[in-house]
């Protein structure tokens, strides 16, 4: 049961905060594009706001799918009175400008001078984008934690598309909607409702390659507003952007409003994959996605621990209003393994080994789907499940999927991973992995040579960043469904799959490989696919029907 919070800030407080917020607009950020981004002592405990999140995705629960509203939400995690007041002034006092409570009203935001960053302990020792920070002592008080958000390490955050040489067949609208049982005709789903897809350092889509997408497969003009920055001007890549907004709407053929939902400091300088800003922003986006596809990846070892609570925490705030979020669950197979980080483990892929996402692997089917297989997607009312097509798929071996090193097994898998490493056959050596950490990918989907339109012309490219946006469509779809008949999203999905026990189709063939490893060796074999969870293949892809039914 969801307990408003009985301690809100006095009027005359929240004035003078918001005055202040609102005089350091106009301060210059002295041609800084530093960021910071400090999380504040929350007026609810910790166990009291993961109870909330759990108490709403569990199958079961009185609160199952109960979700919190956008008051409410804010209510439950929002920064204590004193911590709001003495960070502001921490930070006004020392010139940042820009100051920015957040609307959930838990973090505060600022841009800030290097000097500025300097002093509260950042060396630029190490090239990336997004940096840990000491809680200054004057704040030990009021502060969970502070992430610098610094305008380096662009090239690392970048989206791995794989070239057309990846097997399997071509895949289009038609091919995958096919294989997975979505009905060729929908009703319209009510004008309020919304998906969207999460971008990220200076990507964007042109709308004539989205025209030029739409004609060639008869598909409805789909809608996309944008948040963020969507301009080709920046330097940016237009590939994955592309590719995420055709395939999302595709699977609802147009239907659905795709919100394109670029991030970054102040949520117009996307520089960084920083989800606590960009997930403030898609929680009061309107019509708020209840669906997301995040397709970008980067080496859980790359950030300190709290960036990756901070993250998980943007994640559950998310889920909290129903939102599902999907993930891909990146190209590196089992893990990085190199000597610049470790040759002797499988190093996970993040967000995809977040506890509080949906990660898709990778998959390749030989050919296309049977006639017969396909006829079974002309009615969404179907009350019988399709037959597997005729060719079944495989798990791509660059797909990633593996352990966590740094959050435990979630009880919502236990079961199934259990099952997996007591009874798979050749999994690696056991020193590569935590057999104890989460596992993921949680589900997968079709992820090689998809034709994209992209830039004028036809190309094919393959990754997870192919099957996160194909999943999360179909999730989507069933959603809009939902509700057009009055009932809520689904929020997160983890604990309503894995007690399902799968999501349409196993996948039982295929292996994983660790890649472009330089270490004595070379590569090793990572997971094997098997029957049921699998870490290359989650509990396989998804069939529409079966999900339809059973969500």
């Amino acid at each position: 049961m969801y307990h408003r919070a009985v301690a809100t800030l006095p009027l005359l407080l929240l004035v003078a905060v918001l005055a202040v917020l609102g005089a350091q607009a106009a301060v210059s950020a002295r041609s800084s594009k530093m960021q910071l981004v400090v999380h504040l002592a929350r007026t609810h405990s910790e166990a009291e706001i993961e109870g909330e999140f759990v108490s709403r995705s569990t199958p079961g629960s009185a609160d199952f799918r109960k979700f919190l509203s956008q008051a409410q939400l804010a209510d439950l995690v929002q920064g204590t009175p004193a911590a709001i007041e003495a960070v502001t002034y921490f930070l006004t006092k020392r010139g940042a400008s820009n100051v920015r409570l957040s609307t959930t009203r838990d973090v505060i935001s600022c841009r800030i001078t290097p000097e500025l960053a300097a002093e509260l302990g950042h060396t630029g020792s190490r090239d990336l984008g997004r940096f840990a920070l000491a809680v200054p002592a004057e704040l030990s008080a009021h502060a969970r934690f502070v992430v610098l958000n610094a305008a380096k390490g662009k090239k690392l955050h970048s989206p791995k598309l794989r070239s057309s040489d990846s097997p399997g067949a071509t895949q289009t609208p038609v091919t995958i909607n096919a294989r997975y049982n979505v009905p060729s005709s929908i009703a319209a789903p009510p004008g309020s409702y919304a998906q969207g897809v999460a971008q990220f350092i200076d990507e964007y889509f042109q709308q004539s390659d989205m025209n030029a997408f739409v004609a060639e497969y008869n598909l409805q003009n789909v809608s996309i507003p944008v948040m963020g920055s969507n301009n080709p001007n920046d330097g940016g890549d237009p590939f994955e952007g592309t590719l995420d907004l055709q395939y999302q709407s595709s699977i609802s053929g147009g239907k659905i409003k795709t919100w394109w939902l670029a991030g970054g400091t102040d949520n117009s300088d996307p520089y960084h994959i920083d989800f606590t800003t960009w997930a403030d922003s898609v929680l009061y986006a309107s019509p708020m996605p209840y669906v997301v596809s995040i397709s970008w990846a980067i080496g859980l070892e790359r950030y300190d621990l709290s960036i990756l609570v901070a993250d998980n925490d943007a994640f559950r705030k998310m889920g909290l209003r129903g939102i599902s979020v999907v993930a891909g669950s990146g190209d590196n197979g089992p893990g990085v393994r190199s000597t610049t980080v470790s040759c002797d483990v499988f190093t996970p892929s993040w967000p995809a080994s977040s506890p509080y996402v949906t990660s898709v692997g990778a998959t390749y089917a030989a050919s296309g789907t049977s006639a017969s297989s396909s006829s079974s997607s002309s009615s969404a009312a179907s009350s019988t499940f399709a037959a597997a097509p005729a060719t079944t798929e495989t798990a791509a071996s660059w797909s990633g999927g593996g352990f966590s090193t740094v959050f435990a097994r979630p009880s919502y898998q236990d079961a199934a991973v259990t099952n997996y490493l007591s009874s798979a056959a050749n999994l690696p050596a056991a020193s590569f992995y935590n057999a104890t950490g989460r596992g993921y990918p949680d589900v997968s989907a079709l992820g090689t040579n998809y034709n994209v339109y992209v830039g004028g012309a036809w190309q094919q490219v393959s990754g997870t960043s192919c099957a996160s946006p194909t999943f999360s469509g179909v999730v989507s779809l069933i959603v809009a469904e939902r509700i057009a008949a009055g009932n809520s999203s689904l929020g997160f999905l983890n604990p309503t799959l894995y007690r399902l026990g799968k999501v349409g189709y196993d996948v039982v063939s295929g292996q994983s490989v660790d890649q472009d490893s330089n270490c004595t060796g070379g590569s090793v074999p990572g997971f094997p696919a098997a029957t049921g969870w699998d870490a290359v293949s989650g509990l396989g892809t998804p069939d529409y029907n079966f999900l339809r039914q059973s969500l």
